[in-house]
């Protein structure tokens, strides 16, 4: 890919596009977006094809499998615990 621009993006423009189309939960305009800036160069329409097709294998081979009850609950504590530390100073006159 070369420089880039609204309808060639980067390389790095592209990646940017792969992870906005697969992580990022963009709307269904905002996907068709990206997949047709993506459909210009072969290579990223390539590599947005084999990300889809490991994805896909990845769920079928590993998606009955389940993290053990007492991971998932750590998990979910460590993400609804805050921790707070409080710093105090003493002013002497």
């Amino acid at each position: 890919m070369g420089a880039g621009d609204q309808q060639n993006p980067s390389c790095h423009e592209a990646r940017e596009l792969l992870l906005e189309l697969l992580d990022g939960n963009p709307t269904a305009a905002r996907a068709n977006e990206i997949r047709h800036a993506l459909s210009a160069c072969p290579e990223c329409w390539g590599h947005l094809t084999a990300e889809l097709e490991v994805r896909g294998l990845v769920r079928e081979c590993c998606g009955q499998v389940h993290a053990p009850e007492q991971l998932r609950q750590r998990i979910i504590t460590s993400l609804t615990t805050t921790t707070v530390s409080v710093t105090r100073y003493r002013i002497q006159p």
